[in-house]
């Protein structure tokens, strides 16, 4: 099998893992619902950003008034958010884009996430091998919850994160050594050395 059909087959079965998962969740994302309250509180707090609130405040006002509420989140997801609602809004109103994207920000993540995992495969991997890996991503139920539909949320950014953090390590660990007396294609380096 190509490493192009494997990583349709590896999308395909994510996305058909998330349908299932899709129907059988409680948010109904096409009649405006997300998936808990993590998602929606993620909303609020770039709204109020949008309304003039600062950067690097982490409390939300409207969730224990009165007193406020400090939230845990960092601000690159965020940063997501934004670039993508954005472009929306002049078409659709902020809120409506906010909720738009928001609702595909974490399965676009998730379809970058498995299709990372299948460059990274096929630099390890024998071909025979690269389609159980990506059906097995595609089977996990708790990545099919993190990268679903209605879910803004910082694991599937993190995720996406640690796959590009082991890429590189891969990419490191691949590359010729280039130490004094070594000739080009002197194999990989050793930490050692």
């Amino acid at each position: 099998m190509s490493a192009a059909a494997a990583l349709l087959l590896g999308l395909g079965v994510f996305r058909g893992g998330q349908a299932v998962l899709g129907l059988s969740s409680h948010a109904d994302v096409l009649a405006g619902e997300l998936w808990d309250s993590d998602a929606y509180m993620r909303l609020v707090r770039l709204e109020a950003l949008l309304d003039g609130g600062e950067w690097w405040q982490q409390a939300v006002a409207r969730s224990n008034a009165p007193l406020g509420e400090t939230l845990h989140w960092a601000r690159p997801l965020d940063l997501l958010l934004l670039l993508g609602a954005l472009p929306l809004a002049p078409w659709l109103g902020l809120k409506p884009a906010l909720f738009a994207w928001g609702a595909t920000l974490s399965p676009l993540l998730g379809i970058a996430c498995l299709s990372l995992t299948a460059w990274q495969a096929r630099r390890w991997l024998p071909g025979a091998a690269q389609p159980p890996l990506l059906i097995l991503f595609g089977l996990q139920p708790a990545l099919a919850a993190t990268f679903s539909v209605g879910r803004p949320d910082h694991h599937a950014l993190l995720l996406l994160a640690l796959a590009a953090g082991l890429a590189v390590l891969q990419g490191l660990a691949l590359r010729p050594c280039r130490r004094a007396g070594a000739g080009r294609g002197a194999g990989p380096c050793r930490v050692d050395q």
